[in-house]
């Protein structure tokens, strides 16, 4: 079964009564990475001198000189040992004499001394919204948000006394560390986290989080759905963070775009919801591969999110050209996974038609130019005026052609909306037939090699 099938399921919309849905994003959530000093209780083995020294005390013979001639040390190696054994609380030393402390005959009971050692516990992730410890690296981060997508701000104060209060999830961390330290060192001495000093390093990175966004009818307030929010925290933060104006979610919102029809299509969009209801009941039911791909590749409505998959392994459909049209291309050309496709793909021809205003898009096709290699064209035309583009197209010759219309939708913040897509997928040929003849006549015949 096409690998596209299985992750329809990830972009449907949880249901939320009262509102309308409006698109699916990515947003990031601040993750901070911490290094912390601490000290740690290791038991280890005593040493043979350590347990002679000890079975020496233990029948009476205390006499330092008397001991290290038994021993036949010299006497200035063996003040270093007892020196160390005192040290560690195993004896006591007064004048020629030794004698054993509480410490040192638990020692010589169990072969074993207990130490505190100081040491570092590295590559420690909290969440900076949810206060989350997580045992292990989140999958995915990175460096920073992606340019036009969203991330809260931090919520979270982390600081020594954060992890004074976290100590026992702490202590598993270092648990954990342990084991894997036997998997690559071998066994080590049993030891245990004894206190937190103080914090050694930290690095905040990004985490990105499916998000779904809607609006509330006839009040028009925004309302986002985050995919795994254990006791809604992240979407009770955001929507503060909404009304407070923050920073770090100015991106949720649009400019408005030149005002288009939507596709309401009600044969297309319930040939998309028949889709759906099958894929649903294929694990309580028998449902033949067959007749999930016959509704799967199908004229029909696409979710949000299905366009991109499509698009980055859209040569299962072997194309002979690739064509794309459309308003964002920056945002488009944020994706590594895109650009890979674009550079990597069998495909030859690369057709990319985009509005000559768009903030900054020289830059993002300077990424993709750059990484083109020898035997593969990349033809560029950039629009304006009444040519302007309000929708996508990406065609992917000569099997499928996606078109993406965008709705306006006004929100309660002046001059902005949500931008609602529109997506129909269609395999007819006349259509693919007459949209291809609109490339190879109005785009730009400039060919860039490289």
């Amino acid at each position: 079964m096409n690998s596209n099938i299985d992750l329809l399921e990830k972009y449907m919309p949880p249901d939320n009564p009262g509102y309308e849905f409006i698109k699916r994003i990515v947003s990031y959530i601040p993750v901070r990475e911490v290094g912390l000093s601490i000290l740690v209780r290791k038991n280890q083995s005593i040493s043979f001198i350590y347990e002679t020294v000890l079975k020496f005390l233990q029948i009476g013979i205390n006499d330092i000189s008397q001991l290290c001639d038994t021993l036949g040390l010299d006497i200035d190696v063996f003040k270093e040992i007892i020196s160390k054994m005192a040290v560690e609380d195993l004896i006591f030393v007064s004048e020629n004499q030794m004698g054993l402390t509480k410490k040192g005959e638990q020692a010589l009971k169990n072969l074993t001394k207990v130490t505190i050692e100081k040491t570092q516990l590295n590559r420690i992730f909290v969440n900076l919204i949810t206060g989350e410890l997580y045992l292990q690296e989140p999958v995915g981060l990175t460096q920073r948000p992606l340019p036009s997508s969203i991330y809260l701000d931090e919520t979270v104060r982390v600081d020594v006394e954060y992890f004074h209060g976290h100590f026992e999830y702490v202590n598993a961390i270092y648990e954990s560390s342990l084991v894997s330290n036997i998997f690559e060192l071998g066994p080590t001495d049993p030891c245990e986290l004894y206190k937190i000093l103080d914090i050694a390093y930290q690095e905040t990175r990004f985490l990105p989080v499916p998000c779904f966004v809607y609006i509330k009818p006839g009040k028009n307030e925004v309302f986002l759905s985050f995919d795994s929010d254990k006791d809604s925290i992240l979407m009770s933060t955001a929507l503060t963070q909404i009304k407070e104006r923050s920073n770090g979610l100015e991106k949720l919102f649009d400019n408005p775009l030149p005002s288009s029809t939507p596709n309401d299509n009600p044969e297309l969009a319930k040939k998309l919801q028949n889709l759906l209801s099958i894929i649903q009941l294929r694990n309580k039911s028998k449902v033949s591969t067959q007749e999930i791909e016959e509704m799967y590749f199908a004229d029909r409505l696409l979710l949000d999110g299905e366009v991109r998959d499509i698009l980055i392994q859209c040569d299962t459909f072997k194309p002979t050209a690739l064509c794309i049209s459309t308003p964002f291309l920056r945002r488009l050309f944020e994706d590594n996974e895109i650009i890979h496709y674009l550079v990597s793909s069998k495909v030859k021809d690369i057709f990319i038609e985009y509005n000559a205003d768009e903030y900054k898009v020289e830059d993002s096709i300077k990424r993709l130019t750059e990484r083109i290699t020898d035997g593969k064209n990349v033809h560029l035309c950039s629009v304006s005026g009444p040519a302007k583009i309000a929708g996508d197209t990406f065609l992917i010759y000569p099997q499928v052609l996606i078109k993406t219309q965008y709705q306006n939708i006004h929100i309660n913040i002046p001059q902005k909306v949500l931008h609602k897509p529109n997506s129909i997928i269609t395999f007819d040929k006349a259509q693919i037939e007459k949209i291809y003849s609109h490339y190879e006549k109005a785009l730009n015949p400039q060919l860039m090699t490289k």
